[in-house]
């Protein structure tokens, strides 16, 4: 049995007892999927392939509540990261360097031996030299990541995305919106089978069904208490968003377009475009920016929502 005072309520959500039980069901899930991870390790030591494994143990996203999956924020990318080989691997080492699953691909070469012959080079760094090292040294040339989002469930008109990119440094987190006029979380209406237009904030459906959406579409503009971490998940949300990590790890204070942050507003956006440029991200090169909205949906229900008004 949880004990309902143990979770710890991030910013973004609010700190009422739906949350925190829903908040400990997902920690049932993770300590289920623990269980099983220690029965496949058992396995491995137990046919002596342990020092021959390189054991990685990662998530595609975070935790899936509002404004954490299918977010740029840290609640969003942020993911578990645990690396085992072994006694090649020193145990119990906490690495804070800044780290990106593209760095998996080059690493798993390195460690098997082998060389990458693409055409392209690799976006990613091997992690392996640090890894394997006695005491982990934080890396000169690790000081930023990238990533970005484009579409995650039919939550728009015409099946749309909400195309982001960001650059993520030891103390800020940059995040450009190429749409600003989409709405983040999904529109907040959809058609209903009668093709009448449905009740305003119920949609939403970049947000993963939970007892937590479910209050958040219940309660939304009614309760003055709670409209600001409503609005934080669900509304509009400018061209270009700062935060300071450090101070706010919740990313609720947006710094962009404030004076005394924009030296690093300007210098984060620039790193950020000359990423995308030299990877050749559509997004910023290229006749066809929007290609990424051309691409069908393979699987899954296509929703009819309103259209998307041009402002």
């Amino acid at each position: 049995m949880k004990d309902e005072t143990s979770p710890t309520i991030p910013a973004f959500l609010p700190d009422i007892s739906i949350v925190k039980n829903d908040l400990l069901d997902y920690a049932v899930e993770i300590e289920w999927f623990d269980k099983q991870l220690v029965s496949i390790l058992n396995k491995i030591e137990e046919v002596g392939e342990m020092e021959n494994t390189l054991i990685i143990i990662t998530g595609d996203n975070g935790m899936p509540f509002p404004r954490a999956k299918a977010n740029c924020y840290d609640a969003g990318l942020h993911v578990p990261l645990a690396i085992c080989w072994g006694t090649r691997i020193k145990s119990g080492q906490k690495v804070e360097d800044l780290f990106s699953l593209v760095d998996l691909a080059p690493t798993i070469l390195e460690a098997a031996g082998l060389k990458f012959d693409g055409a392209l080079p690799m976006t990613g760094r091997s992690m392996l030299k640090h890894l394997t090292s006695n005491k982990f040294q934080k890396s000169e040339d690790q000081q930023e990541i990238f990533a970005g989002r484009e579409r995650h469930s039919s939550a728009r008109y015409e099946n749309r995305g909400y195309p982001q990119r960001i650059i993520r440094t030891e103390k800020y987190l940059y995040i450009k919106n190429y749409h600003p006029e989409y709405w983040p979380s999904g529109d907040p209406q959809v058609y209903l089978k009668d093709s009448t237009l449905g009740e305003m904030h119920q949609a939403y459906m970049d947000i993963d069904n939970s007892p937590t959406l479910s209050y958040f579409k219940n309660t939304n503009t009614k309760d003055p208490g709670f409209l600001p971490l409503f609005l934080a998940a669900t509304a509009k949300r400018p061209a270009e968003e700062l935060y300071d990590i450090v101070k706010d790890p919740a990313c609720l204070e947006n710094l962009a377009g404030k004076a005394s942050y924009e030296t690093i507003r300007s210098q984060l956006s620039d790193r950020l475009v000359n990423r995308l440029k030299d990877t050749r991200d559509p997004r910023e090169t290229g006749s066809n920016p929007e290609i990424w909205e051309t691409y069908p949906r393979l699987e899954g229900e296509i929703r009819k929502f309103p259209v998307q008004p041009d402002n």
